[in-house]
């Protein structure tokens, strides 16, 4: 992968973060959206590890892409993508609004009482007060490690199933 590849795959990763970080603003800023919901954002990095795959290929002046190359594009923004997403939410939830934010750990509160109600075996109220007030001190400093694992935990599953559609010999 050349120096202008990698530019192209930052680029995408880039845009990819902060398109994922309004999904996760404009989601969360509803009222009672289930937390699962911030899984939905795994096809923003999927469409443009794709496109930029695509992208990439297509512009080579070379016949080949090999299934690496399109691993190392996919990997680079899909990292990218996790770290300027959790960054810009830590920004914005620490600087400009916290709605989004708060409203998500109210979600996240909600459901961990519904599932301690439906569970075989339900947590003691101790343990219990003692999660919900983990959730209470939650530091918006760890979106930005919880994004990047996120993010590329998707990679391990997409980029190898992209690169092999869009390789060529």
């Amino acid at each position: 992968m050349n120096l202008a590849d990698l530019k192209k795959a930052f680029i995408g990763g880039s845009l990819a973060g902060l398109l994922c970080a309004v999904f996760f603003i404009v989601v969360f800023s509803q009222n009672e959206v289930h937390p699962i919901a911030r899984m939905l954002d795994f096809w923003i990095p999927g469409i443009f590890i794709g496109f930029f795959m695509w992208w990439i290929r297509e512009t080579k002046p070379e016949p080949t892409f090999h299934f690496w190359q399109g691993l190392a594009i996919g990997n680079v923004i899909g990292a990218v993508c996790g770290l300027l997403c959790g960054i810009s939410l830590f920004f914005i939830f620490k600087f400009v609004s916290n709605h989004a934010l708060l409203n998500y750990l109210e979600s996240v509160k909600h459901l961990l009482s519904l599932q301690n109600e439906q569970a075989a075996e339900p947590l003691s109220p101790e343990k219990l007060t003692s999660v919900m007030k983990e959730v209470d001190d939650f530091n918006p400093m760890r979106f930005i490690w919880e994004e990047v694992f996120r993010k590329v935990s998707y990679c391990f599953v997409l980029v190898p199933l992209i690169s092999m559609f869009f390789r060529r010999k």
